[in-house]
């Protein structure tokens, strides 16, 4: 599976592993800074229709049985998200994919899906003021073959694709911490990746004519996946790390844009006859922008 993923970091939740298997309110209107802080809230108004751009490239090699064997891949997606509402104090949102676009480079060339069935379509999603998202992981799977034989579901990234904002007014320095749970099944494998992000707020920018809050985050986590080729279990556990300056606009309740970087390392283990142990090492770069 590839994403990418957000919380772009938590964009990882794609890390292809073996033949790329696992590859406040309502609405601010008044400046929210004062010398308590300032408070961080998403803010959705109904009718409000938001569009993102997500880039993401990423280079892996595996060393298997004394070769190694590399791909390279990169991932675009745009798309539209429209809130419809509230629930419970949580946003209704619409997610639409406008467009979408992959390729990845291995050992039997170069791939690119046909991503026609993904284009147009829609999920729904909903968004608490500060950032958690539910609903992706209930939603009917929009999958699509990422590498021959393999399928990627394309709504896996948003169980973890918006930041997560502090509960409380915050000042340049002051930190918080969030962990997220990304899970994915399609086709022959799944897995489950655990995200913890230690936040920073360093200072303010103006991006794009928005003014934001500039977030500093380090990451930490592990990827747990499983499949079977050929009647092989193969089992993969990999460590994450990785880094992430993200900027949220603090007056309209928006996350403006996110550049995130990391590495995933561990390795992959097949149950056969006989034992295999294959090394992996994957790096990431990821952006994620809204689009005037």
């Amino acid at each position: 599976m590839h994403y990418r993923t957000g919380k772009q970091i938590r964009v990882l939740a794609g890390i292809c592993i073996l033949a790329v298997l696992i590859s406040a309110g309502c609405g601010a209107k008044k400046d929210m800074l004062n010398d308590d802080g300032v408070s961080l809230k998403y803010a959705m108004p109904e009718g409000n229709t938001l569009t993102y751009r997500f880039l993401n490239g990423f280079s892996q090699n595996m060393d298997v049985m004394g070769n190694t064997i590399n791909f390279s891949g990169d991932d675009s997606r745009m798309f539209s998200v429209r809130s419809t509402g509230e629930t419970n104090g949580d946003y209704r949102l619409e997610v639409t994919f406008d467009s979408v676009a992959s390729k990845i480079v291995g050992p039997q060339g170069e791939f690119i899906p046909n991503l026609a069935e993904v284009e147009g379509k829609s999920f729904d999603l909903s968004l608490s003021r500060h950032g958690k998202e539910t609903g992706a992981l209930t939603a009917a799977p929009i999958e699509y073959d990422i590498y021959p034989g393999q399928k990627q579901n394309a709504i896996s990234m948003f169980q973890a694709f918006f930041p997560d904002l502090p509960t409380r007014p915050v000042k340049v320095g002051d930190t918080w911490f969030s962990v997220d749970t990304v899970f994915e099944k399609a086709g022959k494998g799944e897995m489950t990746l655990i995200l913890n992000s230690h936040h920073r707020l360093d200072g303010f920018e103006v991006i794009n004519g928005l003014k934001c809050a500039r977030i500093t985050t380090t990451v930490d986590g592990t990827l747990k996946g499983k499949t079977n080729e050929g009647g092989v279990d193969l089992i993969s556990t990999m460590g994450v790390t990785g880094q992430e300056v993200w900027h949220f606009d603090y007056l309209k309740g928006t996350f403006v844009k996110s550049v995130s970087s990391g590495i995933a390392e561990g390795d992959v283990v097949g149950n056969g006859p006989k034992e295999i142990r294959i090394p992996l090492k994957r790096e990431y770069n990821i952006i994620a922008e809204l689009v005037q």
